[in-house]
């Protein structure tokens, strides 16, 4: 490992001519330079190739694969297939890092050697006057951490904002699941609970471009069919690997493939159906009360009942909790309307009345 590593920037495109330039200028424009920028074209429509192609002209350091349409996660596979770097990072076509992102995850990297290594920030964008700050993993501040159930479960399952060992990936033989949506979850999980330490970089920030017809948003999702096949796919990993038990099965994709969805009550026995044939008791999903409730349930109407008082208990404790939220103990965390009086927690920095020490 050298102190100049180069880093594989993966970036799928498709049909984004509109915000494919702001991706390839904050990537260029970044303070680390020992960059190799993959841009896989997916068989995108419109302009995309002709800005691809404009920008790789100019900066030899962007490589430019043509592909027919596959998806996401064909195009990110592709990518990781052909990146040479020493480690990798993704990043969406329609969303922007800021200049020193990645100099700072680099940096934090070989300071600290973790598995992976992740923003602290993610900037989810709306519009120039609608933005929304969030942070890698719910509760955690930079530092370095072990990998644990907790960790896993409170972190965002994106693959981009993380620097990754591009050969860790390749000799644990994960890759993204092909012809379906959440690919995501299938990366997150497969690959962390194969990983020992995480670190936050104290810089670096994503902005998380929020718009209508990006592929989270199609109407696909009111199947729920991808949610079924995916959650199925960790499951059979987890079983594999003898990691059931060991880790908390995401039973969440499959209460959030009830939003949105065209014909629930058909979706409710699938997913019965499903954890039934999987095998799934209720002591594996206890940690999501919807799933375990759906489980025990007679029928879709009494599952019904339950999830409407499940989310106003949710609605009040969210509400609560925004007015003062209270935890003592190894974490301690005080804050009151928004604003924290006192956060002190191991390897995180200790913050006093909103300011950091």
């Amino acid at each position: 490992m050298t102190n100049n590593p180069l880093v594989s920037v993966i970036i799928p495109v498709y049909n984004v001519e509109k915000f494919l330039p702001d991706c390839l200028k904050s990537v260029i424009g970044q303070t680390y330079e020992n960059l190799e920028i993959i841009c896989v074209n997916d068989g995108s429509p419109d302009k995309c190739g002709d800005i691809l192609q404009k920008f790789a002209h100019k900066d030899k350091r962007i490589v430019v694969l043509d592909k027919e349409n596959g998806g996401q996660a064909s195009a990110r596979n592709m990518g990781l297939k052909s990146a040479h770097g020493e480690y990798v990072c993704f990043l969406d076509s329609d969303d922007w890092i800021d200049k020193k992102c990645i100099e700072s995850l680099v940096e934090t990297q070989l300071r600290t050697h973790a598995d992976v290594v992740c923003v602290h920030d993610i900037v989810v964008y709306y519009s120039p006057k609608k933005t929304q700050n969030e942070r890698m993993i719910s509760g955690h501040s930079e530092g370095t951490f072990q990998v644990t159930n907790e960790i896993i479960n409170q972190m965002w399952v994106v693959p981009w904002g993380k620097l990754f060992r591009r050969q860790q990936i390749l000799d644990l033989g994960i890759s993204f699941p092909e012809g379906c949506i959440y690919e995501d979850e299938y990366f997150h999980f497969a690959l962390m609970v194969n990983l020992q330490k995480i670190a936050v970089s104290e810089g670096g920030k994503v902005f998380y471009r929020q718009r209508e017809n990006s592929t989270m948003s199609s109407k696909r999702l009111r199947s729920g069919k991808d949610n079924l096949l995916i959650f199925q796919k960790i499951f059979e990993y987890f079983q594999e690997h003898n990691l059931l038990g060991k880790f908390d099965l995401p039973v969440r994709i499959l209460s959030s493939g009830f939003a949105q969805n065209a014909n629930p009550k058909l979706y409710y026995q699938q997913v019965k159906d499903l954890l039934c044939r999987l095998g799934v008791t209720k002591d594996m999903v206890n940690h999501h009360q919807l799933v375990g409730k759906l489980l025990e349930s007679e029928d879709f109407a009494g599952y019904c009942r339950y999830e409407t008082f499940y989310h106003a208990k949710q609605g009040l404790k969210k509400w609560r909790k925004n007015i003062i939220r209270l935890k003592l103990g190894k974490k301690t965390h005080i804050a009151l309307f928004g604003l924290t009086l006192l956060h002190f927690a191991k390897g995180e920095k200790t913050v006093i009345l909103g300011l950091k020490l």
